[in-house]
């Protein structure tokens, strides 16, 4: 191969990295942080109906869901403090049902998955 077709098979191949970046960006919305919740009086219901106004609304996206535990992991797609986002979870919830409440856990996923796990152990 010559020296012409090395350069031009590295600059295809800079072009398809490149592509595919901007691909996987466009996918999910920027995450600016994922926050663990724990819900009492979590339900299926309550979780689908959360997820699906969280989704549409693009306040925010839940990464994770264990609803025997009442846990919730949402990542926030804009650039907030915890308590706000709390905030906008606890009013999206209490158009479905007031006797919910938000309590935000200094947990990561892996945390999250884990107290999930231990509970459904029990």
């Amino acid at each position: 191969m010559n020296k012409r077709s090395i350069n031009w098979l590295w600059a295809l191949a800079l072009c398809l990295c490149a592509l595919c970046t901007m691909h996987a960006q466009a996918q999910s919305p920027n995450v600016h942080g994922e926050y663990a919740l724990r819900i009492t009086g979590l339900t299926s219901e309550l979780r689908d109906a959360l997820t699906r106004d969280l989704d549409r609304s693009g306040e925010a996206r839940v990464v994770f869901a264990c609803v025997p535990a009442g846990i919730l992991v949402v990542a926030d797609t804009r650039d907030r403090s915890s308590e706000l986002l709390i905030e906008t979870i606890q009013e999206v919830l209490d158009q479905r049902d007031r006797n919910v409440l938000v309590e935000h856990l200094s947990w990561t996923v892996q945390q999250a998955e884990l107290a999930c796990a231990n509970t459904r152990n029990r």
